[in-house]
């Protein structure tokens, strides 16, 4: 799932979450806050299952769909080669219902 500010697609200030299913349960949750125009710096969440309550999983339904909320704290990357900042975070409230994709 991505959120942007304006209609248009642009990378400052998107959100990204992505859930990820085997067998219809949930085997990873990761959030990304793009605070400025490129990849990096940006805030992130990885293996963040504890912030994810779902309301909704049908994904036998046609069109499938996932609906819940997300909450977690997400930490500052510099770039990839430095370690995430654990005294630089921002609180992340998402709520959705979505059609979910499956990659082939």
């Amino acid at each position: 799932m991505q959120a942007h500010r304006q209609d248009r697609f642009e990378t400052e200030g998107s959100i990204s979450l992505s859930l990820h299913f085997f067998n219809g349960q949930v085997m990873s949750a990761e959030a990304i806050y793009f605070p400025e125009s490129g990849m990096l710096p940006h805030y992130a969440a990885q293996d963040a299952l504890d912030g994810l309550e779902l309301d909704t999983i049908d994904l036998t339904a046609t069109p499938p769909r996932v609906a819940g909320r997300f909450e977690h704290e997400l930490v500052f990357q510099e770039s990839m080669s430095t370690e995430p900042d654990e005294g630089r975070t921002v609180s992340l409230v998402v709520e959705f219902d979505v059609e979910p994709s499956r990659e082939q």
